[in-house]
Parts: structure tokens; C-alpha cells; sequence
């Protein structure tokens, strides 16, 4: 019974990490396409945003700030203020965490 027990428990994990590893894939593609293809149709290029590089505020806020911000927020720019907002006014540590 224990060895059953056993094989239930890895498979549970086995379970947790493979949608963990496919949560982490969607947010990773929910960010890469905030700061590409949204970027690309605003209908300016606007100053630090070029729809190819992310802006540089946005590898200064921890990763978790980022997923709040694209969650949240439709409008890249609206994206980039709070992030702007965040260094300013100290949402993030000076660690970045």
C-alpha cells in the first residue's frame, strides 16, 4: 500500500510541475507579446518603445511587477508609466526584488 501511496504522490507532483511549467510559459509569452506586437500597434513609435527591444525600466522591475503590470493594464503605455512609477516612487527594491 505505501509504494501505492508513493506513486500517487510523484504523480501529483509530476502533475503540479508540468501546469506550473506551462503557467510560466504563458506568462512568458503574455510578456514577450506586450512589449512586441501591442507596441506594434500603437500607432507611433513611441520614444523608448520600438515594438523589438523591451524598454529598459521594464528589466528593472522584478518579474512579478511585470505580470502584475500586463495583467492588469491593456495599453502598453500604461504599462510603461506604472513601471516608470514603480522605479520612481520605490515599488521595487534597489535589488530589483
Amino acid at each position: 500500500m505505501r509504494r501505492n501511496n508513493s506513486s500517487k504522490k510523484d504523480n501529483a507532483a509530476t502533475l503540479g510541475f508540468k501546469e506550473t511549467l506551462w503557467q510560466a510559459a504563458g506568462n512568458m509569452r503574455a510578456f514577450y507579446l506586450a512589449w512586441t506586437e501591442k507596441v506594434e500597434e500603437l500607432q507611433q513609435t513611441v520614444g523608448e518603445m520600438d515594438g523589438e527591444n523591451l524598454p529598459q525600466v521594464v528589466g528593472e522591475i522584478p518579474w512579478g511587477h511585470n505580470l502584475q503590470l500586463i495583467s492588469k493594464l491593456e495599453h502598453p503605455l500604461e504599462c510603461l508609466w506604472y513601471a516608470h512609477q514603480t522605479i520612481d516612487y520605490g515599488g521595487a527594491d534597489s535589488d530589483g526584488h
